[in-house]
C-alpha cells in the first residue's frame, strides 16, 4: 500500500491546514489573553471563547451545505485567504493601540465565522487527493 504523505498534494493540503489552524488557535490564545490584561475580568476570556463556540456551531452547517454543492477546492481557497484578515487586523488595531474589548468579540467572531464556513470544504479535500487505500492512514494524519 502507498503511504498518503507519498503523495505532494497530499502533504500539501496537511501543510496549510497545519499552519492555518495553528496561526489561528494563537491569534484566539493571544486575543483571550488580552482581553484578560486588558480587562482585569475573568469572564471576558469565557465571553470571547463562546462567541467563537456559538458562532461555528450556527455557520458550521451553511458550510457544509455549499461544501456538498460548490467546489471544493475554491472554498477552501478562500477560507484561506479571508482566514488571514482576523490576525491581520487585530495586529494592526493593537500595533495602533486602537484593538478594544468588543473589537475582538468581533473580530474572534469574524475569524470564526470563516473557519467554520470553509472548514466543511477543507476537511472534504483530503479524502478527494487519496486512493480508498489510503482513506484510513489519511484521516488519522488530518
Amino acid at each position: 500500500m502507498n503511504h498518503p504523505l507519498k503523495n505532494p498534494n497530499f502533504r500539501t493540503y496537511l501543510v496549510a491546514r497545519m499552519f492555518g489552524a495553528l496561526g489561528s488557535y494563537m491569534m484566539e490564545v493571544a486575543l483571550m489573553w488580552w482581553a484578560l490584561e486588558a480587562t482585569g475580568r475573568n469572564d471576558s476570556v469565557a465571553w470571547v471563547a463562546l462567541t467563537m463556540s456559538l458562532v461555528g456551531l450556527l455557520v458550521a452547517p451553511f458550510g457544509g451545505v455549499l461544501a456538498d454543492r460548490g467546489s471544493k477546492v475554491r472554498m477552501s481557497s478562500r477560507g484561506y485567504g479571508l482566514s488571514t484578515v482576523a490576525p491581520a487586523v487585530s495586529a494592526g488595531l493593537l500595533y495602533l493601540g486602537y484593538l478594544s474589548y468588543p473589537l475582538v468579540i468581533v473580530i474572534v467572531a469574524f475569524d470564526n465565522l470563516v473557519s467554520s464556513f470553509f472548514a466543511p470544504a477543507t476537511n472534504a479535500l483530503g479524502p478527494l487527493l487519496l486512493t480508498k487505500e489510503q482513506y484510513a492512514q489519511g484521516a488519522s494524519l488530518s
